[in-house]
């Protein structure tokens, strides 16, 4: 048998025509399993288990016609969505072209005769691993089109959004120039004890915050290009940042650093953008502990990615540096995972985030080549997993050499 099969449901409410089958599949593999079904009702009830191959469906049932079953069975899938839609064959003691015609209108894969002998049991492998085998392509190609669907609608989305988002900075920026030019300027020609300070300083000090939020908005929209990318070691950066966030953080959250082999850690990247998402990132888990704790993880190895992942991912094939920021915080919903990345979009409190630091650091790694995504649960906790392609050095190169930071040994205080 070229295909597995593991479970075949049969609806049939006669036990001979059942057992029949059964003997015919054993033949071929005695490890296939089999739901006995007698009436649609228990059925329909039945068929929400993923692991059924395929059902073998008699035409006459007591209570309701074969087509009659597959008319209700569609109307429930039509409420979910065609992932979860059930191969289905067509079984009847006869040999009539009507009957065929009318079940494969109604939504069966395919459809058989009854009978007796080999020649039954030989046509009725064949129908139903050629069924099964198509089948299986089909829902391939589906979820692929699907993924690849979603790829590039999230792709226009923060393509019209980076869009709109760099415009409005670009623009609020040249109006914060003379508001903040102008007050340090005047500030500088007051002396000391001027009581107009006070409301100038303020003005100062607001402005240097909106450029620092103007900053983050282009970084988003990747209209910044006053980039330095460069070889860097990875490994050396994460090690930094963990020690600075070290020595700020709650005594209830623990900090853990897993690291693999530190000659996969070259990437080409700006070491102050790279800082920055790493900051963030470990920012936003800290948040999500806040004020229980919890655990804090970061790894970070060197993966090879084939063509399956590569293509779930929306990546070339090929070797990445992946850095996995795990924590035991609050988690989220589907609902907000799928907004998370938005510019301005948080779940804080007013007054208590911009709602710019995970769409910066979606913003950087997809203009490094990379991707972020994420895997949350409420109450469970999220891992936000970075890839970014590595950088393959020749051995004896020694201007990479030159321009690697050294790595250094991990001792967190």
């Amino acid at each position: 048998m070229d295909i597995k099969i593991s479970k075949i449901m049969l609806v049939d409410d006669n036990p001979d025509d059942r057992l029949t089958v059964m003997r015919c599949f054993l033949r071929l593999d005695e490890h296939i399993q089999f739901i006995e079904v007698d009436n649609a009702e228990d059925a329909l009830q039945q068929l929400s288990d993923p692991s059924i191959d395929c059902v073998l469906l008699d035409y006459h049932l007591p209570g309701m016609t074969g087509v009659e079953f597959l008319d209700e069975l569609f109307r429930s899938i039509e409420k979910k969505d065609w992932s979860s839609r059930q191969l289905v064959v067509m079984s009847t003691g006869q040999g009539n072209e009507k009957v065929a015609v009318t079940s494969i209108k109604a939504g069966a894969y395919d459809y058989v005769t009854k009978g007796v002998g080999a020649a039954y049991c030989q046509s009725l492998q064949s129908t139903i691993l050629r069924a099964v085998r198509e089948y299986r392509s089909t829902m391939a190609h589906l979820r692929e089109r699907d993924q690849l669907q979603s790829q590039v609608h999230e792709a226009q989305k923060y393509q019209a959004i980076g869009r709109l988002a760099g415009g409005i900075a670009h623009e609020f920026n040249n109006m914060l120039q003379p508001i903040v030019g102008c007050s340090e300027m005047i500030l500088k020609r007051l002396p000391p004890d001027d009581l107009s300070r006070e409301g100038l300083e303020l003005i100062f000090r607001a402005g240097h915050r909106s450029a620092k939020l103007v900053r983050q908005i282009l970084d988003f929209s990747r209209k910044s290009f006053d980039e330095d990318r460069r070889p860097m070691n990875f490994y050396a950066c994460l090690e930094e940042v963990m020690r600075l966030i070290k020595t700020n953080i709650s005594s209830n959250i623990d900090m853990m650093l897993y690291l693999g082999d530190q000659g996969d850690g070259l990437v080409v990247a700006d070491e102050t953008r790279m800082n920055q998402v790493v900051m963030n990132l470990c920012n936003n888990a800290i948040a999500a502990m806040t004020p229980d704790g919890g655990a804090l993880g970061l790894c970070l190895r060197g993966v090879d990615l084939d063509d399956a992942k590569a293509k779930e991912l929306g990546l070339p094939c090929g070797e990445y540096l992946r850095l996995n920021v795990v924590d035991e915080g609050c988690g989220m919903d589907a609902q907000t995972q799928e907004n998370i990345f938005d510019p301005f979009f948080t779940t804080k409190p007013v007054g208590e985030g911009t709602g710019m630091g995970l769409a910066v650091v979606h913003g950087i790694i997809s203009g490094h080549g990379g991707v972020v995504v994420v895997e949350s649960a409420p109450n469970v906790g999220s891992t936000f997993t970075v890839y970014l392609p590595r950088f393959i050095a020749e051995k004896d190169s020694a201007e990479v050499q030159d321009q690697v930071s050294s790595p250094k040994k991990c001792v967190l205080p």
